[in-house]
């Protein structure tokens, strides 16, 4: 990253000196002119003109003709003209041909000399040594580096200082630059493999010292080339030879390359030495492949070779690095950020395919992924988390609830009887009667009917009493709720509304034989009735929704004693159905009825019509219980 913005900050500040420094010529040749517009007035004179396929040496001279301004012109000036110009002042045209077509003007006297803008040459910036980025694990003695066009001598005793080893540079390479980049080896593997890279022999002398030197490649070049280049003539005999051929392209390292049975290793070699990328083997891959590819890069080829290999690369700015898959060495970690969904329990459902060879690692706190693995599994995927990483819907689900009970009840009869002690007269008659007649009550009755005529009905004794009911009640009760869930979409929603109840629950436990003793034990226990409705969304992509829906209603029915449990009644339905976005569905057929007729009277005299009523008391009751459940989805994006 630090070298991309150092970069990136050379090239801003290049571009911006090249702008002022157009700028700048731009200006300077305006100044000469406008120096000799008082001597050569022509240069002020407006002109209309109009030219196609004129060269700028006829250009140039016919202009000055037309306005007495002397011009002279330096070689040739062959560049085609196509201008159209209205009102401007001959001293804008020469300005503007300098400018868009790299001219340069000297002034001799009065006379104006034309001539091809020669760049000034770049001067060159003394090198000037940096500290090299080399990183030393004391405590596993480790070796870290990452260097690139870094200076051998400054390396070296950046390694001698951090880790104590002493290195000996030959005279003849002091001045060289390194590249090269390790992560966590052993120490004298660090500094083999820094020399293998830059072409150097390594040693270790008798008295512990580790010695670097040219030799190997003086010695050596055309193989050394072969293997790191592949550039001379003896690479592509080795390519040929192995049956491979390569023609570069006109496009800049692009190639063609055809091959016929030969290693991966032979055709990376080959291909890295065509295009000029550098390229490190840390071990040979001998899997044989046949291929014929057209126009391709470096990049696109190692992706498709190493695919069904056990092999694997790893790119460290523009050094290649090709070895095992189970090299630490050539792993990446990667951090993925969900924008959109949450990464908990994501990676269950992401396929095994995926996942080979890549630890995968969630991160809540950031909404993360991180992953681990081979660069080329991690780019596949990357791309693939970021496919699934899409806008997940939210459902606000909507719903109305209707419980609906009505009830009819009619109690009629007459009952009399004798009881322990006289009875009061009381009881009520309007709206509905519910009337006790005491004995006194009732001889009055008796008594006033006597005076009729020869009819003497009698007295009744002092406890004997009558109880007259005539009543009729209906009731209509109805109970809406309307709750609000919110879920996302695949995910269930629950909605839970419970009532308990309690009952006690008596055990009688007997300790003891010669003198038992009955220990009771009380514990309260709870009994619960709940209504439960479950609502799992699934939204599709024609703005339509699945509902699969439970619903769930118990209610406690009468106890059969004090101390028992309630009994309970349970209503349940399932269903599964799909509904437009906004729509709303009735779900219903929880329905409940109840009657009762029931009656005790006379024998034979309470079957009577019209005669029973005095002979018999009844009830009748009927009961009706409805529950509807209105469902509203809405999509929230």
């Amino acid at each position: 990253m630090n070298t991309f913005i150092k970069t990136a900050i050379f090239f801003i500040i290049l571009s911006t000196s090249l702008g002022v420094f157009s700028q700048s010529r731009t200006d300077n040749i305006r100044r000469k002119l406008d120096s000799l517009s008082v001597d050569m007035p022509g240069l002020l004179q407006p002109v209309d003109l109009s030219v196609d396929g004129v060269t700028m040496n006829d250009f140039i001279r016919g202009l000055a003709i037309s306005n007495n301004v002397n011009v002279a012109i330096n070689g040739e000036l062959n560049d085609v003209v196509e201008n159209n110009f209205s009102g401007v002042k001959v001293i804008d045209v020469f300005v503007f041909l300098c400018d868009n077509h790299k001219l340069d003007i000297k002034v001799i006297g009065n006379i104006i000399v034309f001539s091809h803008y020669q760049e000034p040459s770049a001067v060159e910036k003394p090198y000037s040594p940096k500290k090299p980025d080399i990183r030393w694990d004391s405590a596993d003695s480790l070796l870290s580096f990452d260097l690139q066009n870094d200076s051998l001598i400054y390396v070296s005793r950046e390694i001698v200082q951090k880790t104590g080893l002493n290195i000996l540079l030959a005279p003849d390479i002091r001045g060289r630059k390194v590249n090269g980049y390790i992560q966590n080896v052993d120490l004298m593997t660090g500094v083999e493999k820094l020399a293998f890279m830059n072409g150097l022999s390594f040693e270790i002398t008798q008295d512990g010292y580790a010695q670097l030197s040219a030799e190997k490649t003086e010695k050596n070049t055309s193989t050394d080339n072969q293997k790191n280049n592949g550039k001379n003539t003896n690479s592509k005999q080795q390519g040929a030879e192995a049956g491979i051929e390569i023609q570069a392209t006109g496009n800049s390292n692009r190639f063609n390359i055809s091959a016929q049975d030969a290693t991966i290793s032979e055709i990376v070699s080959a291909a890295a030495g065509t295009s000029g990328n550098p390229c490190i083997q840390l071990t040979e891959v001998k899997d044989k492949i046949t291929l014929q590819m057209n126009n391709v890069s470096f990049d696109e080829l190692l992706p498709v070779i190493l695919s069904g290999s056990s092999a694997i690369y790893k790119q460290t700015d523009s050094i290649y690095i090709i070895g095992d898959k189970g090299n630490q060495t050539l792993r990446s970690c990667r951090v993925i950020q969900f924008q959109h969904r949450s990464v908990i329990d994501l990676s269950k459902s992401i396929p095994e395919v995926f996942k080979q060879n890549i630890t995968v690692t969630e991160f809540p706190e950031l909404n993360s992924l991180i992953i681990s693995g081979p660069e080329l599994a991690l780019n596949s995927f990357a791309e693939f988390l970021r496919d699934i990483d899409k806008n997940v819907p939210q459902v606000l689900i909507e719903v109305i609830i209707i419980d609906q009970q009505t009830s009819h009840t009619v109690k009629t009869g007459i009952n009399a009887g004798i009881g322990d002690a006289p009875a009061t007269t009381q009881g009520q008659l309007f709206p509905s009667t519910d009337m006790t007649l005491g004995a006194d009550a009732i001889n009055s009755i008796l008594n006033s009917l006597n005076g009729f005529g020869a009819i003497n009905l009698g007295r009744v004794t002092q406890n004997f009493y009558i109880t007259l009911s005539a009543m009729e009640s209906n009731g209509q009760v109805n109970i809406k709720s309307t709750p609000r869930l919110s879920t996302l979409n695949g995910t269930e929603a629950t909605m839970s509304i419970g009532n308990t109840e309690y009952y006690l629950e008596e055990s009688n436990n007997v300790i003891g034989s010669q003198n038992p003793q009955n220990i009771i034990t009380k514990q309260y226990r709870s009994v619960q009735a709940d209504f439960v409705m479950t609502i799992l969304p699934i939204v599709h992509g024609d703005d339509q929704i699945t509902l699969n829906i439970t619903v769930e209603q118990s209610d406690f029915t009468g106890r059969i004693s004090p101390s028992a449990p309630p009994g309970k009644v349970t209503r349940k339905f399932t269903s599964s159905i799909r509904i437009k976005n906004q729509e709303m569905i009735l779900l219903g057929g929880l329905e409940e009825k109840s009657s009762d007729d029931s009656g005790e009277g006379t024998p034979v005299l309470s079957r009577i019509p019209v005669i029973k009523w005095m002979f018999s008391s009844r009830t009748k009751e009927k009961s009706k219980k409805r529950l509807s459940v209105f469902i509203r989805p809405i999509i929230i994006y």
